[in-house]
């Protein structure tokens, strides 16, 4: 069930006064198990978030980066929350690389994007010399959804 339940989720949760009353119905189950399985599933980790997928350029985030730094080893987490704080920052990602972190910045201008990731760069004391700005171009949409079956 909580296959089912994680399958129907990733896209297709009614768009409803009452989503979970509408799962609940698609799975054959009560709303209560319904809710408590999505509360557990949250609890574990499994879920992390319910809410919308925005197409950027639509509400007006039309300047797009992903950022790679090289970040001293001692400093990563330190690093990471000062990057995750701020609100242009979609995703941050520690990696096993010269670059090891990487972080994905959505403004409405270009303008704005540089002005933000200068800002971050201060905030963090990273020297522009440790930094690769690899700026959108071309955005290719893929859809990602997990089998479970």
């Amino acid at each position: 069930m909580d296959k089912a339940l994680l399958t129907i989720v990733q896209e297709e949760l009614p768009i409803s006064v009452r989503p979970f009353d509408d799962l609940a119905e698609r799975l054959g189950i009560t709303y209560e198990e319904t809710i408590k399985r999505v509360h557990r599933l949250h609890g574990e980790g499994v879920i992390r978030r319910f809410g919308p997928v925005l197409e950027t350029d639509r509400v007006g985030l039309s300047a797009r980066t992903l950022v790679l730094m090289t970040v001293p080893q001692e400093r990563m987490d330190e690093v990471a929350e000062i990057i995750s704080g701020f609100d242009s920052v979609t995703h941050n990602y520690e990696r096993s690389h010269k670059y090891n972190m990487w972080f994905t910045l959505i403004t409405s201008s270009q303008d704005q994007l540089k002005t933000s990731l200068s800002e971050i760069l201060e905030a963090a004391q990273i020297p522009e010399t440790d930094v690769l700005d690899l700026p959108v171009t071309r955005k290719h949409k893929i859809k990602v959804r997990y089998s479970f079956r």
